[in-house]
């Protein structure tokens, strides 16, 4: 992929592959450098945040991040970061979403040699032409010797050259240019010295690389490099030597608490140790926190980036997110491209990080990649939403949205196809139960046949009770037999006399009773005397009462109620209650 928009140094050429995320810069030629700053344009705003900053380490292939990182938003689409961790560093990588990356800048330090007084040990001269030390400094990279653009001293023991400082630094880095048109060996072995506004040794660096024709060195200071500089000696120990410098580059920062060109000026009091170098201001970016300069209350859940002003992207799960990233380092909610959870899950997947698969019972086999739910709906027999479980009992169909037939038998049906299950209740015929008996059978599921004497075989579908019976039969069969009698002058006598004889008998049987109650001789004469005397005068009125003299037959004995005074007069062992 062509990146070359990236490090154009124009801030208006921009990426335009929205799926780039990642890019490592390099420099070989450089080995390692101090990381200081870097600064970021974008084409959006938003994305400031979305841009993810780690390093190797000078001899390690692990990536790092830094730790103490503060930041200045030059505008809403340009942001400086500074690192204050003191690495030094082989590459920077870029991470995130980069679709509206535009230019990545990085600076070693800025270059405090330049235009600082210098001065050598002795001038050497050609033809008028004095080639002295502040050259080294002008900005001039020029390493033809005779373009007046190097410094040269005489031939001499140790020759040097040193630069007094205006205010104090922290140099970490060298870049030295060589004369390029001969004698590029004479800069063999050289040693770089800096010192405190004491004197006292802070960084050294000897050339021990046995090269003899390198043009541009870069150079790593050691020691005690985090203190301050005001002086910087370069210097060829031995003797019979000449030293030519064409541009001498120290790369540095002001100490902490100073800013300005020369740092030679104060933070203010509300960031006593953390402003901006360059232009003295208090930090007003935090990521991921919320309350610069400060920057110690972390972004509430949902929300990331600078000064925590950003929403997590919505299919990040639970809606949590890295808070200096906006990253979902916790996974998708129906995207399946971690930890960016912008490419959503295929159309029969869904969940976190597209991990479940739809139900098959879904409509085409597709759902929601959210909840899983089957958008389309679901193939008949099952319910939404998600389609895994079968129709309630009493439904059936897509969507379990038809009730089962009422003639299904306990009103049970084939969730899918609606057939009922147990057959049907009477008079109706499976599997779904919505047409009657065909003619000639009844019953649950129109198992039996009418009756071979119904007319037609015609019968209740759901009695089986014949509709019609042939002549001369009835019953729910047609099975009883009817049968007539021609009625004669006999005939008629016969069942007159019948009738008569019937009835007859029946009013013999109503008048003739006769019931006994016995009872034991206990108690006085009168008192049994007078209940029997008393019960003979109900005898006498219902007698009275219910046979008048017309309506009994002469042709019978009738009893006479004194016959009941007779035989309590003769103290029977019974006692006579009523005699008919």
């Amino acid at each position: 992929m062509n990146i070359s928009w990236l490090t154009d140094k124009n801030d208006y050429t921009c990426n335009t592959a929205n799926d780039l995320k990642s890019v490592t810069v390099t420099w070989p030629e450089l080995k390692a450098i101090p990381l200081t700053w870097t600064r970021v344009t974008v084409n959006e705003p938003q994305s400031l945040s979305n841009v993810e900053l780690q390093f190797n380490r000078e001899g390690t292939a692990e990536k790092s991040s830094c730790l103490n990182e503060t930041f200045a938003e030059v505008n809403n689409k340009t942001l400086d970061r500074r690192c204050n961790d003191d690495v030094t560093i082989t590459s920077l990588t870029l991470s995130g979403n980069l679709s509206s990356l535009c230019s990545f800048y990085i600076s070693g330090g800025r270059n405090i040699a330049y235009g600082q007084h210098a001065s050598q040990s002795s001038d050497w001269t050609l033809s008028r032409l004095v080639f002295r030390a502040h050259v080294a400094v002008d900005g001039n990279t020029n390493s033809r010797i005779r373009d007046g653009s190097c410094t040269h001293t005489l031939e001499e023991i140790s020759p040097s050259w040193n630069l007094t400082l205006q205010s104090n630094y922290v140099i970490k880095r060298f870049t030295i240019y060589n004369r390029g048109d001969g004698n590029e060996e004479r800069l063999q072995g050289f040693v770089i010295n800096t010192y405190d506004e004491n004197r006292a040794r802070i960084g050294y660096y000897e050339d021990r690389s046995g090269l003899r024709n390198v043009l541009i060195y870069f150079i790593n200071l050691k020691g005690n490099v985090n203190d301050t500089v005001n002086f910087i000696s370069i210097r060829l120990n031995g003797e019979q030597k000449i030293l030519t410098l064409c541009e001498v580059e120290a790369y540095g920062e002001c100490p902490s608490g100073k800013w300005s060109l020369q740092c030679g000026k104060l933070c203010p009091a509300s960031c006593p140790n953390t402003c901006d170098r360059d232009t003295g201001a208090c930090n007003t970016v935090c990521f991921g926190y919320s309350n610069p300069p400060q920057c110690d209350t972390v972004c509430a859940s949902g929300k990331w980036g600078i000064n925590c002003r950003n929403t997590c992207n919505n299919g990040c799960f639970e809606g949590k997110c890295n808070i200096r990233t906006g990253l979902c380092d916790n996974g998708c909610m129906g995207y399946s491209d971690v930890p960016y959870c912008g490419s959503e899950c295929s159309k029969d997947r869904w969940g976190i990080n597209c991990s479940n698969i739809c139900s098959q019972h879904c409509y085409y086999s597709t759902c929601d990649s959210l909840t899983g739910h089957c958008d389309q709906g679901c193939l008949s027999g099952y319910q939404l939403p998600d389609c895994t479980r079968e129709c309630l009992e009493g439904q059936w169909g897509v969507n379990c949205t038809s009730t089962c037939n009422k003639n299904c038998y306990d009103k049970v049906c084939n969730p899918k196809e609606g057939s009922c299950n147990s057959g049907c209740i009477e008079g109706f015929q499976p599997p779904i139960c919505t047409q009657e008996c065909v003619i000639g059978t009844y019953g649950r599921n129109c198992l039996f046949n009418c009756s071979s004497l119904c007319v037609n075989a015609e019968c209740d579908p759901v009695k089986g009770a014949c509709n019609k019976c042939p002549s001369g039969y009835e019953g729910h069969a047609c099975d009883i037999k009817m049968f007539s009698m021609e009625l004669n002058s006999f005939g008629i006598g016969f069942v007159v006399g019948t009738l008569a004889l019937v009835l007859v008998i029946i009013a013999l049987l109503l008048n003739k009773t006769l019931v006994f109650h016995w009872s034991p001789r206990t108690e006085s004469l009168a008192v049994r005397t007078n209940l029997q005397l008393k019960e003979c005068a109900n005898y006498d009125y219902v007698t009275d009462t219910a046979h008048q003299p017309d309506d009994v037959n002469n042709d019978y004995e009738t009893t006479s109620t004194n016959k009941c005074y007779e035989d309590v007069l003769a103290n029977s062992p019974y006692d006579c209650i009523n005699v008919t």
